[in-house]
């Protein structure tokens, strides 16, 4: 069956939702009601309705606000917004970021039907699937929300073959999900073959700790070396876009990870303390350009030396 969240801080206009259509005759089950835009946003990442009809005007977050952040994090969920006439050209504005359809209060069985009928008959939305668990709840839902986009990199020899890298990929990426769904501070997902994590901060998380925590429970999990390169911190998941790109340009690193002080880096910064960014990057394109190993940088060729995993390994 279709899935689909209902969420009004208005109860009734849920009810009614609920009671104008034989939801299960159209193959449709409601799966979640929500009187705040967080709790919404957050079964959104959770849950991954197909479908979500929310108010556009909401405490907590705004509908605006969820569609926001769901744009920046390529959700695939459908989103209807119903809106107050007062509020129509907000409505209006929020379909620049994907919504399928707005309505205005009452609702109309009918201008419903035709909305449902827009995210059933639209090809499945592109866009990542997440798992793990953000917490709205009590003090945390109240505080502003920081996050960290963290680009996860689980390390191989040169010797491993395609089935075992694909192995433990699946591996870390199961490990992280599991982490996260118990936790309740991230989520984790897959964009372009690479592992990306987005720790949630409210500023008293000592985020290096937290990082070498996850590295090192990573690490046990998959009996891999683990390296991370973590983007800035953001107060809208929309930035997400903009940051990855800069983590992945850190890529090149990778190659040289036997060699780096730590295992856990800014994409700001050089892994070689006393060496300028562009000395450190002529190194890595000299080592790639002329088919280098690591063993060539002073390694044990018995050792598992570090490289890139599947899809990270062009730089």
């Amino acid at each position: 069956m279709i899935k689909m969240i209902l969420a009004d801080d208005e109860p009734v206009i849920t009810r009614g939702i609920r009671k104008l259509i034989d939801w299960e005759q159209l193959g449709i089950q409601i799966i979640g009601e929500y009187e705040d835009g967080k709790s919404a946003f957050a079964a959104i990442l959770r849950d991954q309705p197909e479908i979500a009809l929310l108010d556009i005007s909401m405490p907590g977050m705004s509908g605006v606000d969820i569609i926001r952040e769901c744009h920046g994090l390529q959700c695939k969920t459908h989103i209807i917004f119903i809106s107050g006439f007062q509020e129509f050209e907000y409505a209006k504005a929020a379909l620049d970021y994907g919504a399928t359809d707005y309505l205005l209060k009452p609702v109309i069985r009918e201008e419903l039907l035709k909305a449902i009928e827009k995210c059933v008959k639209t090809p499945e939305q592109p866009g990542v699937t997440y798992k793990g668990n953000i917490d709205f709840s009590g003090d945390a839902g109240e505080q502003e929300q920081i996050y960290v986009p963290v680009c996860v990199y689980p390390m191989f020899c040169r010797s491993e073959n395609e089935q075992i890298r694909h192995l433990i990929h699946f591996s870390l990426l199961s490990f992280l999900e599991e982490y996260f769904e118990e936790n309740k501070d991230g989520i984790v997902f897959q964009k372009e073959n690479r592992i990306v994590v987005v720790l949630q901060t409210n500023g008293s998380m000592n985020v290096s700790e937290k990082l070498e925590q996850i590295k090192e429970g990573a690490e046990n999990a998959t009996g891999y070396q683990i390296l991370l390169i973590c983007g800035d911190e953001i107060h809208s998941m929309q930035e997400i876009p903009e940051m990855f790109p800069k983590c992945v340009e850190k890529e090149g690193y990778l190659f040289f990870a036997d060699q780096m002080k730590y295992a856990v880096i800014s994409w700001k910064e050089t892994p070689f303390p006393g060496r300028t960014e562009l000395q450190s990057t002529e190194e890595v394109k000299s080592t790639i350009a002329e088919g280098d190993s690591v063993t060539s940088a002073g390694t044990d060729p018995g050792r598992n030396d570090p490289l890139p995993s599947d899809g990270m390994s062009t730089v």
